[in-house]
């Protein structure tokens, strides 16, 4: 499964030094025909935890976040992570944010295999 994830557009989100949490976003693309990819945890050296979340719009206009266990992705298709959505949070960072500098994150997929990848620490757009 990992040899199918294709990532694109990926960055951490710079945040000020007070701040015991942070993001990242990007666009995951499964470019195989044939195969879903389920991505079951995540790891990096930047936090305690690292999770997948979801920004969620309540009726009265109040929004919360919701740990998601997986992400799944279709063959031939694309999930976005993005401001709002779906993303990656870092929580209880190990260090301070510096603009630039680069941190992996670990993909564990359900079959067993895993990837890992490389993001900046990038101001958001």
């Amino acid at each position: 499964m990992s040899d199918n994830l294709e990532i694109k557009n990926g960055f951490i989100r710079l945040m000020p030094p007070t701040m015991p949490m942070t993001a990242a976003f990007m666009s995951m693309n499964n470019i195989s025909k044939n195969e879903n990819i389920k991505i079951v945890k995540l790891e990096s050296s930047l936090a305690v935890f690292t999770e997948f979340h979801v920004s969620i719009i309540h009726p009265d206009g109040t929004g919360t976040m919701e740990h998601l266990e997986t992400i799944d992705i279709k063959k031939e298709s694309s999930v976005e992570l993005e401001r709002g959505g779906k993303h990656i949070m870092f929580m209880r960072l190990k260090e301070k944010l510096k603009l630039d500098d680069k941190h992996t994150v670990t993909f564990f997929f359900s079959d067993g295999s895993k990837k890992q990848i490389t993001l900046a620490i990038e101001r958001i757009k």
